[in-house]
């Protein structure tokens, strides 16, 4: 019982907090690198206790903190909780493939969901910045018209005004809804603020446009396209 009592704890306590910061950045996974940082800031702040050190004390707990509410945050970013079962089913949908649930909760928050029987969305060589993104139709047909002239219809879960957002230019063609929709719409002013706040998000919102607009290029061209062999190859 005496050796007991006459062991220095301090060496033992410090040591277990710097081989779990090193676990930590030897984890490829972020949340496990949090936890394991999170059991050696908890460890740092009971070794500032033992020996009296306020300094260590402090600065501990204020990463402690700090890595505690990054925990915290953590689920929210990574999972699709409180997501309504619209909300759900359009992430599934739409936006899984090319973005985190946080991502998609950046894009629906600044979003409006309206909406509409027979509305124009964006006209021909019209000046928009703006992005919508239809997720219901209600058997509604959306027209897309070039010069007057039906050119295509687009199915539920379309972008519309893509081109010009991503390209800064006029818009090239009409588009109507015929009945009843319910969609998305990111004003031009709140896509630049998100630029601006979180190029992340809006990085992986200008991928899935580019890709959805080259979807429609090729669906709605008369011409079959095919790779184009290396002429070098012998």
């Amino acid at each position: 019982m005496a050796l007991i009592n006459n062991i220095d704890y301090a060496p033992i306590i410090y040591t277990v907090g710097y081989i779990f910061t090193i676990l930590s950045l030897s984890s490829t996974k972020v949340i496990t690198l949090r936890v394991f940082y999170w059991i050696s800031t908890l460890d740092f702040i009971i070794y500032g206790m033992y020996i009296g050190k306020t300094e260590i004390i402090l600065w501990s707990l204020f990463a402690f903190a700090v890595n505690s509410y990054q925990l915290i945050c953590y689920p929210f970013f990574e999972s699709t909780l409180f997501f309504s079962e619209a909300q759900l089913s359009i992430y599934n949908k739409v936006f899984r493939k090319y973005m985190l649930p946080g991502n998609f909760r950046q894009l629906i928050k600044i979003a409006k969901d309206k909406s509409a029987s027979d509305i124009t969305l964006i006209k021909e060589n019209s000046e928009n910045k703006d992005l919508y993104l239809i997720y219901q139709n209600y058997n509604a047909k959306i027209i897309v018209t070039h010069s007057g002239k039906e050119i295509a219809q687009l199915p539920i879960y379309s972008f519309v005004g893509d081109m010009s957002f991503i390209s800064g230019c006029r818009t090239t063609c009409t588009v109507q809804s015929h009945g009843d929709i319910s969609y998305y719409h990111w004003s031009g002013l709140q896509l630049e603020r998100l630029k601006e706040r979180d190029i992340d998000t809006y990085n992986k919102l200008l991928f899935m446009v580019s890709y959805d607009l080259v979807q429609k290029i090729i669906k709605s061209s008369p011409y079959e396209i095919v790779s184009i062999p290396n002429q070098n190859k012998e």
